[in-house]
Order: structure tokens, then C-alpha cells, then sequence
């Protein structure tokens, strides 16, 4: 990876795979180890797949819902489930919020930024 040699490429990203097992899967519980995409983002375009070998998916679930990590077969296993001895916390902005909200971004003084979740 020689980010100055590969300046004439383009804007470039080197991705992970993992497998995911359901909606509310920990994404980083089940990598594929070895397999690394390169994409250059103004195309979006895939330029690069390397695969270095087999290397075992780990099958545990590594979870942190309220009722994953009850169960005996997660990691983290928490039997008693979620801490009962914790007080609800409430925040309040009684004059309103300083920041704004347009879709998937976030103003708030000199500052702006992009929120986004990927399934």
C-alpha cells in the first residue's frame, strides 16, 4: 500500500469482507480474513482483490443486543442479561437545539458532517 505512488489512482479504500448472519449482526464478529477489495471512490469502482488463503470464519456470535447477549453461545455472555443497578439518564435542551438536521447531515456551528449506518 504506497498511498504516494498510488496518488494518480485515484481516492482509494482498501475493504474488509465479513459475512453477516442476520439484520442485527456485530459486522466485525465474521471477517474473511485475507480477503481485502481495493475501490477507488470516485468511480466506485472495484481496482483491486487480493486473497491471501483459507482462513476459518469465526461462527460465534459476537453480539451486543439485550437479548443476544443472554444467550450461552455469544460472546460477550452475559447470563443475567443487562445491568439492572443502572439509573436513566435524560437529557434536556430546554432552548432548543443548536444544531441541524438535513438528512444525513449534521450542522452545528462552523462544523458539518455526514451520518451513515450500512446494513
Amino acid at each position: 500500500w504506497d498511498p504516494e505512488d498510488a496518488a494518480e489512482q485515484g481516492r482509494l479504500i482498501r475493504l474488509q469482507a465479513t459475512i453477516s448472519k442476520g439484520p442485527e449482526d456485530n459486522y466485525y464478529a465474521h471477517p474473511i480474513e485475507g480477503v481485502i477489495i481495493t475501490v477507488e471512490l470516485d468511480s466506485m469502482k472495484v481496482v483491486k482483490i487480493e486473497d491471501h488463503g483459507v482462513v476459518p470464519v469465526p461462527e460465534r456470535a459476537g453480539n451486543y443486543t439485550t437479548s443476544s447477549i443472554a444467550k450461552s453461545d455469544n460472546v460477550p455472555y452475559f447470563p443475567e442479561g443487562t445491568r439492572k443497578d443502572l439509573k436513566p439518564i435524560s437529557i434536556t435542551q430546554p432552548n432548543g437545539v443548536s444544531f441541524q438536521v438535513t438528512g444525513h447531515e449534521v450542522s452545528w456551528q462552523k462544523w458539518r458532517f455526514r451520518v451513515g449506518f450500512t446494513p
